[in-house]
């Protein structure tokens, strides 16, 4: 009889993001490829009014009820 191979349990982080894409592009790239490598879920939200990157983690239930997709 074969053996299932152990399977890793990921224990994921979900965040709410909010940036100015003008001012903050490359932190933002850099930020999200960080995200991407961590298997980190997020929900980026924008404002061009706002100078700052603001960086929240909640939990999957306020993830999933911000999260939306455009498709």
């Amino acid at each position: 009889m074969l053996k299932q191979p152990n399977k890793i349990k990921v224990e994921t982080n979900y965040y709410l993001v909010v940036i100015n894409p003008e001012l903050h592009r490359q932190v933002w790239n850099s930020l999200r490829l960080t995200m991407a490598i961590a298997e980190a879920e997020y929900v980026l939200f924008y404002d061009n009014t706002i100078k700052t990157i603001h960086m929240e983690e909640v939990n999957y239930e306020e993830y999933r009820s911000y999260n939306y997709s455009l498709n």
